[in-house]
């Protein structure tokens, strides 16, 4: 039951949990699909296995600094400048903490983790040639790419999609040469020369440039191990896959009939090259770190780059919504305690599989060369991306650092780990509690959306926004949302009523939003206007000014100052 189960999780987190393009609409809802069949693959793993205990064989470094990162990453949300920006993040990683520890569990040897690789490529194949077959169905896309003959599958970007197929280069290696049939061999073989065609047409030049690397390596070992004629082989298939990708992009889709191509002229000013791929990052980059060194401790939240950037000093036309950087963001949302975590579980990595390497059997040391080749193109990857919580790729880090700690245990033979328990029931009274946290969160995640993006949004009055409001406030007593719809109701009562106590309830709503929200400047605004409606010019002019930090906000920040000022003139004796 439980094998089965695990198929169909894969394939929800490989075909919905890549925050589907055709589907974002509904995103909020798939992500609390993911969080609960995460917790129901916990549970099962849980009960199943639970007489192979986790101090049996003890946990090394490796996954205690990863389940350490995932759940401070998980309370930074109580830390956050704005939890309502966090609230999607803290779900999905805390669904990658409950898959982490379930596959403790359900990984038992080095025979589970190869069907799980030989699954999570097969769905892969699948993905990479739905890329392909993109470039002649234009028209199928629900995403305007302005006429680039850029793929992006399933995903909201041509990046991300470069990134996952990554993941997957070195596995289809492993399989291609693991698999004894004819027919198993040239269906993994064409899968895999697909992955790289799609990778092509991605556009992404560094995904581009690091499957290269990766197939470079994978050469390089075989000359090494003594074994030509697979490195041979590994050549003319990355050959074939370069030919099919410059025959079907210059001999069948150019000029493509259905979207014509665009023509990118070459930057000529200093202005045109900051816009460029690198110019732009280090801005954003920039951005980063200035965020990092005002919340150097604690971070400022997941996913609140968005809402800060804007307001640095490295900020231009250009407002990204994550820092391309997984380190610089981890950084800037996390803190120094979270990026310590993270250092210390990719330390603790390389360090098992050194150690892998050295003492491991060779099945071991084979998967363990084609795993760290995966990972490291992953993390070479995201320092000019940021694929960690965009998408699918927390779920596939977590899954290869959790086969990696299998592959050392295994090669440690009946040692155990350095960490084990010391209490023999420390593990199974851990899971429970994370498990009744887990779906308690899980249901109060989906209340809190449904009445924020679907009872407030659809109110017919203005009674029924308050009292979906309050509800809202007592789900998240953290987020800062549901106190600025109330203060919008309260304010469209005064309009109505012209009633003054309803605007002093509107302007304690936006105090108490901008209290739990500081950087969101847009209440702000919308204070400033209360304020006007009230006769307190002086306080109005303050707020509008302080929203023109945010470049978003700029040209409305003008309209009601200056609005403002006729008023604030008239009102003069």
């Amino acid at each position: 039951m439980l094998q089965a189960f695990s198929i169909i999780y894969l394939m929800v987190i490989v075909f919905l949990g890549c925050e589907n393009a055709y589907l974002l609409k509904n995103i909020d809802h798939i992500n609390a699909l993911i969080a609960f069949l995460s917790l129901a693959f916990l549970c099962m793993a849980f009960l199943l296995h639970r007489e192979k205990r986790l101090e049996d064989f003890g946990l090394s470094v490796l996954p205690i600094a990863l389940i350490l990162f995932l759940i401070y990453s998980a309370i930074n949300f109580y830390f956050s400048s704005n939890a309502d920006l966090s609230l999607y993040p803290t779900l999905k990683t805390l669904s990658a903490l409950f898959l982490g520890i379930a596959l403790t569990y359900f990984l038992q040897n080095t025979d589970s983790v190869k069907k799980a690789l030989f699954g999570v490529f097969i769905f892969s194949g699948i993905i990479a040639t739905s890329g392909i077959v993109e470039q002649f169905f234009p028209i199928l896309m629900s995403i305007n790419l302005s006429g680039l003959p850029a793929s992006q599958a399933l995903f909201t970007n041509p990046n991300f999609f470069a990134g996952y197929l990554l993941i997957h280069v070195p596995i289809g290696l492993y399989w291609y040469f693991r698999v004894s049939s004819a027919f198993s061999k040239n269906l993994i073989g064409l899968a895999w020369i697909f992955t790289l065609v799609s990778l092509g047409f991605s556009g992404s030049q560094a995904g581009q440039l690091i499957a290269g690397l990766q197939i470079v390596t994978t050469i390089w070992r075989f000359l090494i191990i003594k074994k030509p004629d697979q490195a041979k082989l590994v050549g003319i298939a990355a050959l074939t896959s370069v030919l099919v990708y410059f025959g079907l992009k210059y001999l069948v889709l150019e000029p493509n009939l259905l979207t014509p191509m665009t023509q990118l002229a070459e930057p000529e000013t200093m202005d045109a090259w900051v816009s460029s791929h690198v110019g732009i990052r280090l801005m954003f980059w920039l951005g980063a770190w200035q965020i990092f060194l005002e919340h150097w401790l604690l971070g400022s939240g997941l996913w609140t780059f968005e809402e800060l950037y804007p307001q640095t000093q490295a900020a231009f036309r250009y407002l990204p919504t994550h820092a391309h950087n997984i380190y610089l963001q981890t950084a800037s949302d996390t803190g120094l305690i979270g990026l310590g975590l993270l250092m210390t579980c990719l330390a603790a990595l390389f360090s098992t599989l050194r150690r892998i390497f050295q003492k491991g059997s060779a099945d071991a040391v084979e998967i363990n060369f084609y795993i760290a080749i995966s990972l490291t193109g992953f993390l070479i990857h995201n320092i000019s991306e940021y694929n960690w919580l965009i998408s699918n790729f927390i779920y596939y880090f977590v899954f290869l650092i959790i086969s990696v700690e299998v592959l050392s245990r295994e090669s440690r033979g009946q040692k155990k780990g350095a960490l084990t328990s010391i209490n023999k029931g420390f593990w199974p009274k851990a899971v429970i509690i994370i498990i009744v946290l887990g779906a308690f969160k899980i249901v109060q995640y989906y209340r809190y959306n449904e009445i924020i993006d679907h009872d407030i949004l659809f109110a017919k009055t203005v009674e029924e926004i308050l009292e979906h409001s309050e509800r809202a406030k007592e789900i998240c007593s953290q987020c800062g949302r549901p106190h600025y719809w109330s203060g919008i109701a309260h304010l469209e009562k005064y309009l109505q009523s012209k009633n003054d106590q309803s605007l002093t309830h509107a302007e304690n709503d936006f105090n108490e939003a901008i209290r739990r929200s500081p950087n969101s400047l847009r209440t702000y605004l919308i204070l400033a206007e209360t304020r006007v409606y009230q006769g307190n010019y002086a306080e109005a002019k303050k707020d509008y000014i302080r929203t023109m930090k945010d470049p978003r906000h700029m040209k409305e920040a003008l309209i009601g100052l200056k609005t403002l000022e006729k008023k604030w003139s008239r009102a003069e004796p």
